[in-house]
């Protein structure tokens, strides 16, 4: 009898052989998506070192050689923050400058940040904000404004060649170089393009990035120059009212209200 079965089928090895055909068909549709999803990022992340690569060798000295900028970053632009992380790595908050005279409240210290939470992270890091490290910390500011550009002109609608190129060119906005010297005014510009992509409302969905604004508003209050919130605020004023008025066909009350999830045109 056995003679006869041999080219007959075994039920269960024909299942086993289905079962590891499954596993090796689901293995391959896993594998699949992994490249799809990279591939999708890959934009992004080409974005990102672009920016990264050109920004830091646009201030190579300061990057690799250990320059920093001159006249006042060597003054109270860079003591204050240090302090301020500092007391944060002692688990103390710091309100009196000792050193300074007869003392003074270190409120009324402009440049200090004593509410930046990038300070607060850097004490609790146990990161010493020496000078030569709050350059390289200023070079990054530089990056994330560019970063902010190339979000604000993919935002507006932009291919994402000509936003990237927009992001390169404000690498080297003349603001970055005139006011180099004032680290407060070189992050308040690179919050900028931030806090008007954050106020742009896309062409469909929801307006969820305008949640962004709060904390955007906070980073620039606690960390720039208190002189820039007040023109930074006409400029956002004009902003939005000028792509209101350019969108006055499509936006809706329940797209302002971030209830919109479709389209937003009101004859739609």
């Amino acid at each position: 009898p056995r003679l006869f079965s041999v080219g007959q089928p075994d039920s269960t090895s024909a299942s086993l052989s289905t079962h590891r055909a499954a596993r090796l068909l689901a293995r391959c549709e896993s594998v699949a998506n992994r490249f799809e999803s990279v591939a999708r990022s890959l934009p992004r992340a080409v974005t990102f070192g672009s920016l990264l690569v050109i920004g830091v060798f646009a201030y190579y000295p300061q990057w690799f050689s250990g320059a920093v900028f001159p006249w006042d970053f060597l003054g109270r632009m860079t003591t204050g923050p240090s302090y301020v992380a500092a007391s944060f790595r002692n688990f103390d908050w710091p309100t009196w400058v000792p050193y300074q005279g007869s003392g003074a409240p270190l409120d009324t210290d402009i440049g200090s940040g004593v509410y930046y939470p990038v300070w607060w992270i850097a004490g609790l890091l146990h990161i010493p904000l020496t000078v030569t490290i709050q350059a390289k910390i200023q070079v990054l500011h530089v990056i994330f404004g560019g970063l902010g550009a190339h979000a604000l002109l993919r935002s507006r609608g932009l291919a994402r060649r000509w936003a990237l190129i927009g992001g390169v060119a404000f690498l080297f906005f003349a603001g970055f170089a005139g006011q180099a010297t004032h680290a407060h005014h070189v992050r308040g510009f690179a919050f900028l393009p931030w806090i008007l992509w954050a106020l742009t409302m896309p062409k469909a969905g929801r307006w969820v990035r305008v949640l962004a604004l709060p904390g955007l508003g906070w980073l620039l209050i606690s960390g720039a120059y208190p002189g820039q919130a007040p023109t930074f605020l006409m400029i956002a004023a004009a902003y939005v009212l000028t792509d209101l008025w350019c969108r006055r066909n499509e936006v809706t009350i329940a797209k302002l209200l971030l209830l919109d999830r479709k389209s937003t045109r009101l004859n739609s």
